[in-house]
């Protein structure tokens, strides 16, 4: 899918394109988002991509974006782009609302090195990243946001658990057993550059990123938690292995061998893949080797739900 529709001037060296973001809710060919790393993404089900924030170009110092974009390679000539939600300003606050409801008013704040994934019904899931909390605050971030295109006249999000403010701490619960977050707490910590996988159910998993583990220290975490959505009432987190705390090392076992003390080093930024027989994929990443030395890593995992 080419992402054209842009403006053709070339940006200066040292700089990057900024956004153009026309009338909301409305495609056109000039209508781009500006240069930026560590957004989110998805594919809904009719093929569109969604853009959610990131780190944009702009004055020195922090600079989080919390615009929602979508790219129909059906409009125009070669696709067009329509800023759909968010603020075209940088370091905007949450707005939360109430838990477990639509409104469109609400909006996730702006981040970076969010998690995010779509579900079996096409709606898109938002998990922490670094950024702004609900009174402006930067830092890490745990909150669990889902969008719904069809809410409303344009879309709207609903803020589905996890802590308004920064830097927010794990709470671990009995490992395996699912809790929910708005009665009995079992929820991630705030953390940024996690791995993600969807499993043959659709549920969602997460793995390690830098972030905060039960005590509150920061760091590169190995803790895996699954999420599903179908929990009574509105979805429920379960701790599935890994440390309660940060900066542990890999504990390797023999290769090529399963075994239940077998653990992938703390670690942020790896890249992951499922399986055709549904099977977890994990590779590299900045985190802790088996002697405990933190550092670029090259491991290759797999891990079998």
């Amino acid at each position: 899918m080419g992402l054209d529709g842009g403006s053709a001037e070339v940006p200066e060296p040292g700089t990057c394109q900024p956004s153009v973001y026309g009338p909301q809710n409305e495609f056109a060919a000039s209508n781009t988002p500006g240069g930026r790393t560590g957004s989110a993404s998805w594919t809904d089900a009719n093929g569109r991509l969604w853009l959610f924030g990131g780190e944009g170009c702009g004055p020195s110092g922090s600079n989080e974006m919390n615009d929602l974009w979508v790219f129909d390679p059906s409009k125009g000539a070669h696709g067009e782009w329509a800023w759909m939600a968010g603020s075209n300003t940088f370091n905007a606050s949450g707005v939360y609302g109430t838990g477990a409801l639509f409104a469109a008013s609400n909006v996730p704040g702006a981040r970076s090195a969010a998690l995010s994934w779509t579900d079996q019904f096409g709606r898109l899931w938002l998990f922490g990243g670094v950024g702004i909390d609900a009174s402006g605050n930067t830092g890490s971030l745990n909150d669990l946001w889902l969008f719904e295109s069809y809410q409303g006249a344009n879309g709207e999000w609903s803020w589905m658990g996890g802590s308004t403010t920064a830097d927010a701490s794990g709470t671990y619960g009995t490992e395996y057993q699912f809790a929910n977050r708005f009665t009995v707490f079992s929820f991630p910590g705030s953390r940024s550059g996690a791995v993600g996988w969807t499993d043959q159910n659709g549920r969602p998993w997460l793995f390690g990123g830098m972030g905060y583990d039960a005590s509150g220290n920061y760091g590169v975490l190995n803790d895996l938690w699954t999420y599903d959505q179908s929990l009574y009432p509105v979805g429920e987190w379960a701790w599935m292995g890994g440390s309660t705390t940060a900066n542990v090392s890999g504990a390797y076992g023999t290769d090529y061998q399963f075994a239940p003390s077998n653990a992938a080093g703390a670690r942020a930024g790896g890249v992951g893949w499922t399986d055709s027989n549904g099977r977890f994929w994990l590779f590299g990443g900045n985190g802790l080797d088996t002697s405990g030395n933190q550092g670029d890593l090259n491991d290759l995992w797999v891990y079998q739900p």
